[in-house]
């Protein structure tokens, strides 16, 4: 087995409650956090804004917390855990899944930073551009330099975190107390209410943003000293951070009418303090995300080294920075996670909560030929369960794709009441649990015979 994804055992770890609070509060921290709040802004107003990032962001982050426990307890990274409930090569989907994510995810963030740090350098500090500023600054600091810290020293990122994230924190309530105290005549002006669908919109885009998280959880939380530090660690660390960037943006776009955090950072005199985020965000997030990815890549390849596989996951990541919108890109990520991850990692929940009862054969996990081979290394029931979730999502939600063919209008009012991604991620779990209750069932029966 590759060091780097052999199980670790408990006595090796050493990322207690504090540095892993600190890991996922890092995380979080991004100007993509701003932007979830931005976008549902308009339609709640003040207080619609602060109660549904409230309430929407701390629901979603139970269920991340939840996800991290199988591998908080046996130690196992992502890929391998995923391979009870998907088989050994069913598990492998999960690992395509996280490198496809996170290569739209490193984009994403390298191209917010290169914008970001172009304006705010210029406007603030006073460093003239440059020609190729944006390619620059997007490329070493939302790629580089989070690639060496990754490929040199895993551990590293540990170190990092517990430093960068209190100071990120910090710059972020400096914003929020600015835009408390120097707006509250505009935000007391802005008129409040909202629609149910817009609510529902807003939930569907905390929700989704929360549970892109599921696929990164576990290469991290193997490190853990204990479940409940795990679980304690990811939920604070993710939900609060996620709460506190949604309330930030959301404000600061009722008050400037600005989606964009650094536009509105900018006008409202908080540039330097984005500029901090933005930089120290971008390199904690993407080596979080990176390593995920190189090593959720050795777990399906098993031939490729763990420096190999975060220069796999750069070089695509790359190429986005210079070749979409970061709208498109954005919204093309939600409508993923909410169809595809949602419903891949709730069939893994249930299989390990609600069927194995937290009880897996970490041995199996790496045996080709035991028993979670299933059917030549697929595990059939797992993936019609899973699909059973698509459809329901293609139904509530399919018409946010903007695809006429996968748009209903019953689908589209239903909306309103159930939002998309949980009733789909429900109903994969729930198809999964029928599917195996029935196989047990058969498997008794045949005992008997």
């Amino acid at each position: 087995m590759d060091k780097i994804n052999s199980p670790i055992p408990i006595r090796q770890r050493d990322a207690n409650f504090l540095p892993l609070l600190w890991l996922w509060a890092s995380g979080n921290v991004l100007l993509a956090s701003f932007l979830v709040g931005s976008y549902y802004a308009f339609d709640l107003g003040v207080a619609g804004t602060i109660w549904i990032s409230i309430t929407a962001n701390a629901f979603a982050y139970i269920i991340c917390a939840l996800s991290c426990q199988k591998s908080a307890r046996y130690g196992l990274d992502e890929v391998v855990a995923l391979r009870p409930t998907f088989g050994m090569k069913g598990a492998s989907i999960g690992g395509i899944i996280i490198f496809l994510i996170t290569c739209g995810w490193v984009g994403i963030l390298s191209s917010m930073t290169g914008s970001a740090s172009t304006m705010i350098m210029s406007d603030h500090l006073g460093v003239a551009g440059f020609s190729g500023d944006y390619g620059v600054y997007a490329l070493l600091i939302g790629i580089v330099i989070p690639l060496l810290l990754i490929a040199i020293k895993p551990s590293v990122g540990f170190k990092l975190f517990s430093v960068t994230a209190p100071i990120m924190i910090l710059f972020t309530l400096y914003m929020l107390w600015r835009i408390l105290t120097t707006n509250r005549v505009e935000l007391d002006g802005i008129e409040q209410g909202a629609t149910l669908f817009g609510a529902s919109l807003a939930i569907e885009l905390c929700f989704a943003y929360a549970i892109a998280w599921l696929p990164y959880l576990g290469a991290w939380s193997r490190f853990a000293t204990s479940e409940r530090s795990a679980y304690w660690a990811s939920f604070l660390g993710l939900a609060v951070v996620g709460t506190l960037f949604a309330i930030v943006g959301g404000l600061a776009t009722l008050i400037t009418g600005e989606l964009d955090p650094v536009v509105w950072s900018t006008q409202l005199g908080l540039g330097i303090s984005s500029l901090m985020i933005v930089i120290l965000g971008t390199i904690t997030s993407v080596a979080l995300l990176v390593y995920s990815a190189s090593s959720a890549i050795v777990s399906i390849t098993r031939n490729i080294s763990f420096r190999m596989a975060c220069l796999i996951v750069a070089v695509p990541s790359s190429v986005l920075v210079f070749s979409t919108s970061l709208q498109e890109l954005f919204d093309f990520i939600m409508l993923f996670v909410g169809l595809i991850v949602g419903t891949y990692w709730a069939v893994a929940m249930c299989d390990y909560f609600l069927v194995r009862h937290q009880h897996i054969d970490v041995t199996a996990c790496y045996d080709e030929n035991g028993p979670y081979r299933y059917r030549s290394g697929w595990h059939p029931q797992a993936f019609v369960a899973m699909a059973a979730g698509c459809v329901v999502w293609l139904f509530l939600g399919g018409w946010m794709s903007g695809a006429s063919w996968i748009s209903f209008t019953l689908g589209e009012t239903l909306f309103s009441y159930l939002t998309a991604s949980l009733p789909a991620m429900l109903v994969s779990a729930g198809a999964y649990w029928l599917l195996a209750r029935h196989q047990q069932a058969r498997v008794l029966q045949a005992s008997r015979t």
